[in-house]
């Protein structure tokens, strides 16, 4: 597994580490990871909180501020429609809980812009799920996709006339990972979630579960994002004495989700060693392919032949049961047909079996296009 000169920042930053850089150059290159993975307001408000500003040249603080100012703004809008929806859920008696998004970064990060956003997710008890439905409906929200059998939240879209803001995204989620590949159960986060201040129905996750929640979300994303990487690393030496990780194994296992947990604490782990000295990762499991020169291929929207043997390796290492690993396999060899149709870009609905003869005509082409020999010619053709 490779690093970067974010995360080599990063280290120091948490680690209260002087010089924050060694010159330069190693400076510029910091910059450039910072553009390519987007981390502008992540980075703004740590060096903030951590009142590390003077470490840093003007240059560098001052273009920092200006992007981070832009996912301010963008923030604020989101807020103030999260917050008019949610007194419409209170008032219509609908329990709700805030999940990630705005909330999480005003209660573990400090302020509300110190995290980019882009939608508002909220989960429903599942018995409820038709009132919120129709609530948001009502508030002029439209239904984008329709459930796959396995799928565990619903995306609606709010258009406005607003080209800075032209529309907002809810995710109304009734689970937190799909059911094929897990038995995650949220009734105890039910039970833990705290009640948001000024409010009867709306709640919050409890730390424990927060931390469980994002651990699972990165899984969800595979992890090739620098956003949920710092996620938990900021978590973890903000809230550690909080987290439980006895209490997380057991719940997670029960859930049939240890697997998933581990390895994405694992690659945490292992970018930021020094966390093992503030809060000891009993057990670590090494996850295939995964490694930061990845996700820098996915910041720049290229998925190389490596990324394919990622996915198909993650079978092998992220299920707690065969169950689950086959359910997965026969998700992706035979996937649904919402899903296929969203891998197509399709408006059209053909038969299944014309659905996956497209996909697997697919799939040869960028077998045959992505292959280790054909990207070593088109390397050799560049230099």
């Amino acid at each position: 597994m490779d690093t970067s000169p974010i995360i080599a920042l990063l280290n120091r930053i948490y680690e209260g580490q002087r010089p924050l850089f060694g010159d330069v150059p190693e400076l510029e290159e910091v910059w450039q990871d910072v553009e390519r993975f987007q981390f502008f307001s992540q980075l703004y408000h740590l060096i903030r909180s951590k009142e590390l500003h003077e470490e840093l040249p003007e240059w560098f603080m001052k273009e920092l501020k200006l992007r981070a100012d832009a996912i301010l703004f963008q923030n604020m809008l989101i807020r103030g429609e999260m917050n008019k929806l949610l007194r419409v859920f209170d008032k219509a008696g609908i329990d709700v809980i805030v999940l990630k998004g705005i909330r999480l970064a005003e209660q573990y990060f400090g302020h509300f812009a110190a995290r980019p956003t882009t939608d508002v997710d909220l989960l429903v008890r599942p018995d409820r799920l038709e009132e919120a439905h129709a609530l948001l409906e009502r508030e002029g929200f439209c239904k984008q996709d329709e459930d796959d059998g396995s799928h565990f939240h619903f995306l609606y879209n709010k258009m406005f006339d607003n080209v800075m803001f032209p529309f907002l995204g809810v995710e109304l989620h009734w689970n937190i990972l799909r059911s094929h590949i897990s038995d995650t159960a949220v009734d105890d986060s039910w039970d833990r979630a705290l009640p948001l201040r000024g409010y009867q129905h709306v709640k919050e996750m409890a730390a424990q579960d927060v931390f469980y929640h994002v651990c699972l979300h990165g899984y969800n994303h595979d992890m090739l994002s620098l956003k949920q990487v710092h996620d938990i690393v900021h978590l973890v030496y903000g809230i550690g004495e909080q987290i439980d990780y006895g209490a997380l194994f057991k719940k997670a296992k029960q859930d049939g989700n240890y697997a998933k947990v581990l390895i994405v604490l694992s690659l945490v782990y292992r970018l930021f060693p020094q966390l093992q000295a503030h809060k000891p990762l009993p057990k670590t499991r090494h996850w295939p392919f995964w490694s930061m020169q990845l996700v820098r291929d996915m910041a720049q929207g290229q998925k190389k032949w490596r990324y394919y043997m990622f996915r198909l390796m993650s079978v092998a290492v992220s299920y707690d049961s065969n169950k689950h690993r086959l359910a997965h396999l026969r998700y992706m060899l035979l996937p649904p047909r919402d899903f296929a149709m969203n891998q197509l870009k399709e408006g059209q609905s053909p038969s299944l079996a014309v659905v996956y003869a497209r996909i697997y005509r697919n799939r040869m082409r960028l077998l045959l296009k992505l292959s280790p020999a054909k990207e070593k010619s088109r390397s050799r053709t560049q230099l």
